[in-house]
C-alpha cells in the first residue's frame, strides 16, 4: 500500500513548468506518462521495462497532445519531456541516442495492475490539465475522471464540450487504428519506420462518421492520406473478403511519360494489405455499409 500511494504521490508531484495566465502548467510531461501508460497496458512493454521512443510511442503523445494546444498555442513536443522525465524517477535512460529509457522496476510492477493504471491516470489527468482538457482526455483514454459539477460546468459552452469531445474520440480511434494495423497502410501496403517515430498513416472510418459510423477500431482502416481521400470518395471499396473493388468505368487515371505513381486500378481484385503483426480486421458490416454508399 505504501508503495503505491509512493508512486501516485509521484505522478501527482512532477516536476513541470507553470506559466502566468491561461497557459497553466505545462503538459508535455504528463502526456507521456499517460502515452507510457498506454504502451504497458497494450503489452508493448516488455518485464524489462524498456520504453523506445518509436511509432508506438510517438503515435500516442501526437494523438493525444492537440487536445491542449489551444491552451498552449504552439506545438507540443516529445524531445524535451522524454529527456527529462528521468529527472521525476519515472525511469532511467539507457544508451547515447536519447531513445531508449527503463522504468523504475517498481513502478513498472505496479502498473501490471489495471486498477492502479487507472488511479494514475485519474491523478495526471486531474492535476495537469484544466476541465475542458480532461474532457477531451479522458475521452481519448476512455476513462472518466470529472466530478458531475464540472461536467455541468463545461457543457454550458457546448461548441467546446463537443470540440473536445470530438477530439479526444479522434485521437483514441487514430491511437487503436493505425497501432491495430501495424503502422501499415491497408490498401497499398506502404510503412514508414524512421528512427524519429514520424507516422504519415491516418485512421479512416469505413462507415463514415457522418453516418453515424461507430468510434470503434473495427470500423477503421489505416490509410494513407491519398487512400484515405479516395476511400471516402467511393473511388475504391473492398468486399467481405477483404478484397479491393475499384469502379474503374467511373473514372481514368493516368500517369505521366517517364513518370512512376502509385495506380488505384492495379490493385482491383487484390487483398487488402495487413501485415504479419496487424491484430486489426474490418468488420463485414461496416464495409457492407461503405459498398452500399459507393453504388455497389
Amino acid at each position: 500500500m505504501k508503495t503505491c500511494l509512493k508512486w501516485l504521490g509521484k505522478a501527482g508531484r512532477l516536476n513541470v513548468s507553470c506559466s502566468n495566465g491561461t497557459k497553466g502548467m505545462a503538459p508535455n510531461k504528463p502526456l507521456l506518462l499517460l502515452s507510457i501508460i498506454d504502451l504497458v497496458e497494450a503489452g508493448k512493454v516488455g518485464v524489462n521495462g524498456l520504453v523506445v521512443k518509436d511509432a508506438e510511442l510517438v503515435l500516442r503523445f501526437r494523438s493525444y497532445s492537440p487536445i491542449c494546444v489551444k491552451r498552449r498555442g504552439n506545438k507540443i513536443d516529445l524531445d524535451l519531456p522524454f529527456r527529462h522525465l528521468a529527472s521525476d524517477g519515472i525511469y532511467t535512460p539507457v544508451g547515447k541516442e536519447e531513445r531508449e529509457v527503463v522504468l523504475n522496476p517498481e513502478f513498472l510492477a505496479l502498473l501490471g495492475d489495471p486498477a492502479f493504471r487507472l488511479k494514475v491516470r485519474k491523478i495526471l489527468v486531474s492535476t495537469y490539465f484544466p476541465a475542458n482538457e480532461q474532457v477531451g482526455l479522458c475521452a481519448a483514454l476512455g476513462i472518466s475522471t470529472l466530478a458531475p459539477s464540472e461536467v455541468a460546468e463545461i457543457r454550458e459552452d457546448a461548441e467546446e464540450y463537443k470540440t473536445q469531445m470530438k477530439r479526444g474520440r479522434d485521437a483514441r480511434f487514430a491511437v487503436q487504428v493505425i497501432s491495430g494495423y501495424y503502422f501499415t497502410c491497408a490498401l497499398t501496403g506502404y510503412r514508414l519506420n524512421s528512427d524519429s517515430g514520424f507516422n504519415l498513416l491516418e485512421a479512416a472510418h469505413i462507415q463514415a462518421h457522418s453516418k453515424r459510423g461507430p468510434d470503434v477500431p473495427e470500423n477503421g482502416l489505416a490509410l494513407t492520406p491519398t487512400a484515405h481521400e479516395m476511400f471516402d470518395a467511393g473511388l475504391w471499396t473492398a468486399s467481405d473478403d477483404f478484397k479491393v473493388i475499384v469502379p474503374e468505368k467511373r473514372f481514368k487515371e493516368s500517369v505521366s511519360l517517364g513518370g512512376e505513381h502509385f495506380k488505384l486500378g492495379d490493385r482491383h481484385g487484390q487483398k487488402l494489405c495487413f501485415h504479419g503483426q496487424a491484430q486489426l480486421r474490418p468488420e463485414k458490416q461496416y464495409l457492407a455499409w461503405h459498398r452500399n454508399a459507393c453504388g455497389l
